[in-house]
């Protein structure tokens, strides 16, 4: 994750850390993001975007809870979550699960992210397997 934010901030883009953001929502789960971007072109809109490294959770019971939170009607926000997922199966799952959840997503993997910038070749990021460039605005002082 911090590779990806250092990424984003050598750009001068507007990133937060994750906490600035966690919102407890009891038996309807929880967003504890690992950190935040603000987008200004995307699938889905301008605006900030939670960003979700997800190393851990690789199976469908915790990839499941992981966006339980991103899909409440409880949330303060809509914002979209961008997930880099461990590998193409966690991806593919984060897929199926995100549909039924209707949750505003992009993913991409720790592979495709690799060596890669993470904005610009729609080769990396997706939208429920559709591919899609991410373009990010730069702050200006």
């Amino acid at each position: 994750m911090q590779d990806l934010a250092i990424r984003f901030m050598a750009l001068r883009l507007a990133v937060a850390a994750g906490w600035r953001s966690w919102e407890h929502m009891g038996a309807g789960g929880a967003i504890k993001p690992d950190g935040m971007v603000l987008l200004t072109h995307s699938p889905y809109g301008p605006g900030w975007a939670y960003l979700e490294y997800e190393q851990s959770a690789r199976r469908t019971q915790k990839l499941s809870g992981k966006l339980r939170g991103y899909a409440s009607d409880l949330r303060q926000d809509d914002w979209p979550v961008l997930v880099v997922a461990w590998d193409d199966k966690a991806k593919r799952i984060l897929h199926e699960l995100g549909r039924e959840m209707r949750v505003r997503m992009i993913t991409t993997t720790r592979g495709r992210l690799a060596g890669h910038d993470a904005m610009g070749s729609a080769a990396i990021w997706s939208m429920y397997g559709v591919p899609v460039p991410l373009v990010l605005d730069q702050v200006r002082n």
